[in-house]
């Protein structure tokens, strides 16, 4: 994936995923050929990204982090 914007909340490098610079071409070609040369390794990252998913991203999980967050907001202006 490009490293843009808040993709490395999802993308731990190296871990589940492989981030490039955006915009360089030769970067995510390398990358690319990294993940076709290693089946073990794109399965690794695969099994990774399924974990973290369904530990950080749930609807229940995402649903208990707006409640967090807008109950610190509103902790804060009091």
């Amino acid at each position: 994936a490009s490293d843009v914007g808040a993709i490395d909340e999802i993308i731990d490098d190296g871990k589940n995923g492989l981030l490039f610079p955006a915009g360089d071409l030769e970067s995510l070609v390398s990358r690319i050929r990294t993940l076709l040369q290693d089946e073990s390794r794109r399965r690794q990252m695969g099994e990774a990204s399924y974990k973290k998913v369904v530990a950080e991203f749930t609807s229940t999980r995402m649903a208990e982090k707006h409640l967090e967050f807008y109950e610190k907001v509103l902790g804060a202006a009091r």
